[in-house]
């Protein structure tokens, strides 16, 4: 692969704070940007209680 096109790849650790900016714990709901398109996911009180323990 070029360098160029490795460089335009998302990485881990952007796709992670592009995730962490969407997550609203007071809605208990997670909102996925996209290019013209937003996805809000629901979150069941498992992964609530995982991302809220992970955060804190």
């Amino acid at each position: 692969m070029a360098e160029s096109a490795r460089r335009d790849l998302p990485t881990l650790t952007n796709s992670a704070e592009r995730l962490l900016a969407g997550l609203d714990l007071s809605r208990e709901r997670l909102v996925v940007r996209r290019p013209g398109k937003r996805h809000i996911i629901h979150l069941d009180e498992l992964t609530y209680r995982c991302a809220s323990a992970w955060l804190s």
